[in-house]
Order: C-alpha cells, then structure tokens, then sequence
C-alpha cells in the first residue's frame, strides 16, 4: 500500500517539499544555535541595513551612526563576543573610539541584501537590537531556502532523467552543516549564493535548448542584480555573455566555440604580458618600467625611485621548515649598484624576515654610488626562529634627478665575507669562490638569465588610473609563479576552502571536533570526485562539451577570486589572510555537484542488494557532519 501511494510521480510531486522543510528546520537550527554577531562581520552588516531602515537619507561609504554602534557593543558585550583574550582589552575602550568599534563596517557596499534586511528592522524598530538580528538572519534562511528551491531545478538541467542525482543533490546541499550556518547568519554571501545559483540554471537551460528573448533579458537582469549584490558574484559579467556565446555555438559546432575561446585566451595572453622582468623578484609597488634591462655592464635589475621609492623582493627561504640552513647564522648580503647619474645616496639592501605575522628588518643605512658598477656586501645575524626570509632592494632617496637604480649580480650567502673583495661566481651557476674559499649564493638565478611575464605598460597605466593597488595586486598574480616563495600559500588556502566548506563554523573558529574530523570527509569527497570523473569523462560529446566548459569557467573565475583576495591582503608575505569558503559558496552548486554526481553514478550502476547499502553509507557519512557541527558548536558556546 505504501509503495502504491508512494509511486515515481507523487514522490517527484513530495520530494522537493520535503527538501525545503529539511532545510526549514536546519536553517532555523543555526539560526538560534549561533549566538548574536558571531558570523563574520555581523555588527557591520547589521550596522547597515539598521541605518537603511531608520534613517531618512540612503547611508553612503563612510558613514556611520554611533549611536547604535553602541547599542550593538553592549550587546556584544553581553554575548561574549569579547571572550578571546586577545579582544578583552579592545571591549574596555572601543567605545572611546571614533567611530565606535565594533568591527569592519559594511556601509558602501552593494545595497541589495541591505534593503531586503531593513525591512524587519524597520517593523521591529523598538525591540533589541538582538531581537532584530535574529529577524534579519530570518531573511536570509527565506533566501537560503530560495537557493534549496533552485538546488532542485539545476539536478533536473544536469539530469534530465531524473535519477539518483535529481534526489541526492538537494537533499545533500541542506546537509552541509558550514554551508547552511553560513547562510543564515546575517550576511550578504546567501543572496550573492542565490543570484549566481540562478544564472548557474538558467546558464545551462539557455545553453542546452537556445536564446530567447525572454531568457536574454532575464540573464541580462541578473548581471545587473549581481551588481547589486556582492563583488564575489561580479563575475556574471563575464558568465553570462560566455552563456550567449556556447549557445550560439550549441546549435552549430559545438566544438568550434570552446576551441575559439581557448584560442581568444591564448591571444590575450600575449596581448597584454610581455616577457621583460626578472624571475623570482617582486616588485612591490607600481613601477612602469621592467625590472630586468640589459646595460653597458651588463643584465641587471632596474628598480625606478620616481615618483616615489619603489622596491624588488627576492625570497630566500621558509624558516618553518626543520631543514632551514640559515637559521642563526651569519650571511653575507651584497650586489654592484648603480645608478644613472654621476653620484646620488639611497638606501642599502637589506632583509626582510616575517615571525609570528610581524615585519622585522635587518637594515644597512644609506650607500653612496655612481653610475658605474661598485661591489657592496653587509653583514648580518640570521635569527634562530622566523617564519620567511627576504633580502629586498629599496632605492631610497630624496634625490628628485634620480630615475633609475640598477643592480647585478645580487647575492645572500652563508658566513661573513670581505666587501674589499669581489666574489667570483660560475656562469649560469649558483656555486663560486669568494676570498678563496667556495661558497653558495641563495639567489636564485643571480645572473638574471630568467625572464618573466609582466603586464604591458598600457594595462598597467590602466590599473594605475583605476586604483594603484590593482597594479601592485597584478604583480602579486605573476609573482605565485615562484612556487617556491608562494606554493605554501596556495596549499594552505585551498586545505582551508576545504576545511571551512565542511566543517568551520563563526568566524572559523569553531571547528569540527575529534580526531582528524576531517579524514573521513576528504575520503567521501575523493571517492566521489573519482567516480564522477569516471562517468562524465565518457560523456564529453559533442552536445554537453560547451556545458561542462562554462562551468568549468564559472567554478575556475570563483576559485580564483577566493585565491586573490588573499593575496590582494599581502599574504605571500607571512601574513596569510587565508580565504574560507564564504568566498565559493556562490559556486556550491557546480563544486557540491561534482561529488555528489560521482555518488549518484555509482548507485545507478550497482546491484539492488548493494544499493541500500551505499545509500545507507551516504547518510550515515551526514549524520556524522551534522551530529558533530552541533555538538562542537555547542561544547564551544554554552
């Protein structure tokens, strides 16, 4: 009787009802589980959509209202959000501040999830400020339920046949215990997560059965909401033009259109780099000009100190490594410097070491130099303990005929060497002889064989123009390619998207408890990463190619954006600001679904007598997830 009344169609009717109140009630879970402004950034944004609400002029970047500024640290207060020790000094005098602190400020952001907010906080003007918190983390459970409705529709494009996938995704995204507490805390990534959700479905319907006008304007209607919402989804300018372009192509040559692409990004490369600057140095700031030129005497490094002090950046080792060598040692720093007029002073080189994310310098004063070549060495005490080591050249200098510093040769080697006598190094080669005895310089590639890309002098000026970060932040891009200096930035930041997409709850610090809590998560995922290549690889055809490439690009544009908002924030330099899945959940549907499609396939495929087994094993794997989240929450907050 029961499989009667439960038959494929009303199942299909039930099932996606079902999936929201499951999404009901783990929402409304976190809702009340997460004390008051412990998401990231909460008072901010609450701040925000307060002043959206109560006052009569529209807030614009820079304002602020300290009134309820404090009415919002008093209730931090009251919550413990000054629990750690590192903010209990800050709770005694915040208020003393101007504005009053209770965080990084939201006001100037895209507006659209501020307007959706205000609106309970303007029917709740007189109840607590916690009070009209929890209804504006409210607001976000409807959008975070808005993107579970979706959930559904984008299962149906990738499976149209309605089998395992069409039930395990949506099923499977409202048991992600990260994603869910994150999405309903008061924050503008869940309507940023649904928008692009949206373009995601509508991206591969448009793609998959054609352009209409009415599937144009309302592609072209979301960029505009993306706009609106949040720069993580700012990408939909590029997304949903590529969605108009495989299209076009779908009906043609389906082919054709991911090979122009790829063609088009070949070109550009070339277009906007050029191969002129030095390998494995940094240029920190926004020199025009390339780093590496050959002179009279010779390839050497050119640093530009007009208008302002410019500076090259040479990693020279991890000093959190067990195997550093220089740690606690003497070291010789040196290079033959100069310049391109008859005589000037600027600043010597010096090292740069990172311990405990604080910036310490070995410095050297000032140089006298000429416009031809002179051998300088320094002298310097390595410390026992530090975390990266630099040796940076900084031309400083009040001298305004200057334009250019040149250095050769550069050098950093282990033991106290004569700056009365010149080192001889091997061609090509980092071994040589200095004062007869053989030494080993840690410069890699010091005689400037190597050439990397830079951005061509028209798109620097551009970024210039734009804001002279970007510039700087481009380099930034070019210097990861020195994976030595950089690759422990980029591994450390995808084991934290990993980490903080499962399991890191509250400013991601509480973690999932347990011993090695998240081994059994990285196995479920790995398996079903493995399986769903094994079947989708064969269904690579002609018809689904231009599918799987644009989103491809889409989940590729939204890593890279986690990726570069760290390094925008200096972390190649020992400050690591490791970006959390808060920065991809907008991509959850692609990144969850290449797991959850490994997964399904298998089911379909198996044996009955083994089905219930796997299926059995799945949701146990989620009850895991889901028990611990809870739990390690409250063993942390009450």
């Amino acid at each position: 009787m029961l499989n009667n009344w439960i038959n494929k169609y009303k199942w299909e009717k039930i099932f996606p009802y079902i999936v929201i109140i499951i999404g009901l009630v783990q929402g409304l879970i976190y809702v009340f589980l997460i004390p008051p402004w412990q998401h990231y950034d909460e008072p901010g944004h609450f701040e925000y959509a307060w002043m959206i609400a109560n006052h009569d002029s529209f807030p614009q970047k820079g304002e602020y209202d300290n009134e309820v500024r404090l009415e919002i640290l008093e209730s931090m207060k009251r919550n413990d959000f000054f629990n750690s020790p590192s903010l209990q000094k800050l709770s005694t005098v915040a208020h003393t501040y101007d504005p009053v602190w209770i965080g990084i400020t939201q006001v100037g952001d895209p507006p659209l999830y501020y307007v959706l907010t205000a609106v309970p906080l303007w029917v709740l003007k007189n109840a607590s400020v916690e009070v009209q918190l929890y209804a504006s983390r409210i607001i976000s459970l409807i959008l975070f339920l808005s993107v579970i409705f979706y959930a559904e529709k984008f299962a149906k494009e990738i499976d149209p046949k309605k089998k395992y996938f069409y039930y395990l995704f949506p099923i499977s995204l409202v048991l992600v215990p990260a994603f869910v507490e994150h999405s309903v805390a008061m924050n503008n990534d869940v309507l940023a997560t649904l928008v692009y959700s949206i373009i995601l479905v509508y991206g591969i319907r448009t793609i998959k059965d054609g352009i209409n006008l009415k599937r144009l304007f309302f592609l072209f209607l979301l960029i505009g909401v993306s706009l609106l919402t949040k720069a993580s989804v700012w990408l939909s300018v590029i997304v949903v033009p590529l969605v108009l372009y495989f299209s076009w192509f779908q009906k043609k040559k389906p082919l054709k259109g991911s090979f122009i692409l790829v063609f088009i990004a070949l070109a550009g490369i070339f277009l906007f780099f050029e191969l002129k600057d030095a390998a494995y140095w940094l240029p920190t700031s926004n020199q025009s000009l390339p780093t590496k030129t050959n002179t009279q005497y010779g390839t050497a490094l050119q640093i530009s100190s007009q208008p302002e002090t410019n500076s090259l950046s040479h990693f020279i080792t991890d000093g959190r490594q067990e195997t550093n060598e220089v740690a606690g040692k003497v070291v010789t720093i040196g290079a033959w410097i100069w310049s391109d007029i008859d005589k000037t002073t600027i600043g010597a080189p010096y090292l740069n070491y990172v311990k405990d994310k604080q910036d310490f310098y070995l410095t050297n004063g000032s140089i006298e130099i000429t416009n031809k070549p002179t051998f300088f060495a320094f002298h310097h005490n390595i410390p026992e303990n530090f975390d990266f080591l630099y040796l940076v050249f900084e031309p400083v200098s009040t001298d305004e005929n200057l334009q250019n510093v040149y250095y050769q040769n550069p050098l950093f080697v282990i033991g106290e060497f004569p700056g009365n006598i010149e080192p001889n190094f091997d061609v090509g080669k980092n071994s040589g002889e200095w004062n007869r005895e053989g030494v080993t310089n840690l410069v890699r590639d010091h005689d400037l064989k190597k050439t990397w890309p830079r951005f061509r002098p028209f798109i620097l000026e551009l970024f210039n123009k734009i804001d002279y970060r970007i510039s700087r932040a481009a380099s930034w891009i070019i210097y990861s390619l020195d994976t030595k200096a950089t690759f422990w930035y980029t591994q450390e930041s995808f084991e934290n998207l990993f980490r903080s997409f499962w399991g890191k709850f509250a400013w991601s610090q509480v973690v999932l408890s347990g011993n090695k809590p998240f081994r059994p998560i990285k196995i479920f995922s790995l398996i079903g990463l493995i399986l769903s290549l094994f079947y989708l690889i064969p269904k690579l055809s002609k018809k689904n190619v231009n599918i799987f490439f644009w989103l491809a690009i889409a989940i590729f544009g939204n890593l890279f954006y986690a990726w570069f908002t760290g390094i925008s924030d200096n972390s190649f330099f020992g400050k690591p600001q490791l970006p959390d899945s808060r920065y991809i959940f907008v991509s959850i549907y692609p990144l969850l679904g290449l797991i959850v499609y490994g997964w399904s396939s298998i089911l379909a495929h198996v044996q009955k007598r083994f089905r219930i087994g796997l299926i059995s094993l799945y949701f146990v794997f989620f009850a895991y997830i889901n028990i611990n989240a809870i739990y390690t929450i409250v063993q942390f907050y009450y």
